[in-house]
Parts: structure tokens; C-alpha cells; sequence
């Protein structure tokens, strides 16, 4: 059986903020539209739970807030330059944590290790309003083709596309992430979590 899901997720505006950092005046002259350096910012994505048989033919794939506030790293304050330039995300792993397989927190337990052979594809994309205009653009996926696919596996990386999401960070109603998923409903509940790496451009426009 295959079905999906859709989930929107509203991001913090907290990524908007560095973006008033002073400029040093002397070296903003004549550097517009640079990128002077990159770094990465990496996140934490909380547990998420798909329940298993017993709760209909639905995978809630129910991701928690992604709150990527870029001014709380420490890499990042110890830059001093005008603008971020460029976010990009670059990794995203999900990972089955060990209370996936504790009976006592799972009803449904069959005593068989958890993994993500329920999942057949998942697409996530990035949507805001830019300039008056809906935009909705992938930004990373798993493909039905993936070898990762029903291989048992305990630990999924997606593919980023590389799409440069600052236009959506700043816009000016905030963001959302859509997760679309196709799978198969778990014979007991699947736990999960993840890591998301950023690539941050700083420099001048």
C-alpha cells in the first residue's frame, strides 16, 4: 500500500537577524556581491515517532522544529563581516535511536530490530512567498531507486540539491518545509531522529 503525507513545518525568522551585524566600512567598499568565507552550522532534529499497525495506513512523518539560529554558534560569532551571502543545506541524516526497540515504550513491539524499510521515497521542500510570488523548490530527497532502500538500514542520508535557501529565509512571511513521503505502515512504532548541516556564506551584496 502506498500513500502520503504532507507536513508543513514553520522555520524561526531567528536566520534573519545576523544580517544586521556592523560592516566594517573600509573593506565593504568595493567587495559587493563577494563571499568571503563559509563555514558550517549543524542541527539537531528531535525524535519523531511513526506509529505502527494499529493506527490506520498514514505515516506521520512529524518532524520537530528545525531551529537553526545561527547567531547562538560559536563559529559564527566570531565572524565580522556584513552579510550572510549564501545557506545551503548540505547534510540530512535520519537515524533509528534505541527507544525504537524498548517494549515498554512501544505497544507494538514484534522483537524484531527497527529500521526504515517502511519508507519507499520522501521528498522535502522548502516554500515561502518571494516578491509577491509562492515558491516551492526541493531541497533534499530520497529516491524510490536509493540502495539505501529496504536494506535494513538504521541510518538514511538524503540528497541535498544544493539549492541556496536564503531568498527563503528572508522572505518576508516567514518559511515552511513540506515533507512528502511514500511508504508502508510499520508493524510497530519506528523512532527516529536526525542532523541537518548548513553551508553559510558571509561576505558582502
Amino acid at each position: 500500500m502506498l500513500y502520503m503525507k504532507f507536513l508543513n513545518i514553520t522555520w524561526p525568522l531567528s536566520l534573519t537577524r545576523f544580517c544586521c551585524l556592523s560592516a566594517l566600512a573600509v573593506i565593504a567598499s568595493g567587495c559587493s556581491d563577494t563571499t568571503l568565507t563559509r563555514f558550517n552550522v549543524d542541527e539537531t532534529l528531535g525524535e519523531t515517532t511513526v506509529q505502527g499497525v494499529g493506527f490506520g495506513n498514514i505515516l506521520p512523518l512529524t518532524f520537530s522544529e528545525l531551529d537553526a539560529d545561527i547567531e547562538q554558534q560559536e563559529s559564527y560569532g566570531q565572524e565580522d563581516f556584513d552579510y550572510v551571502t549564501e545557506i545551503k543545506m548540505t547534510e540530512l541524516t535520519l537515524s533509528i535511536v534505541d527507544a525504537s526497540d524498548d517494549p515498554e515504550r512501544d505497544s507494538f513491539e514484534d522483537g524484531n530490530e527497527d529500521n526504515f524499510d517502511f519508507l519507499e521515497s520522501m521528498t522535502l521542500y522548502i516554500q515561502a512567498s518571494i516578491g509577491g510570488e509562492q515558491r516551492k523548490e526541493t531541497i533534499a530527497l530520497l529516491s524510490a531507486d536509493d540502495p539505501q532502500i529496504a536494506s535494513s538500514t538504521r541510518q538514511l542520508s538524503l540528497t541535498t540539491t544544493g539549492l541556496d535557501i536564503l531568498d527563503y529565509v528572508e522572505a518576508d512571511g516567514g518559511y515552511q518545509v513540506i515533507v512528502e513521503g511514500n511508504g508502508n505502515v510499520p508493524s510497530d512504532d519506528v523512532v527516529f531522529n536526525g542532523e541537518v548541516v548548513y553551508r553559510v556564506g558571509v561576505g558582502f551584496r
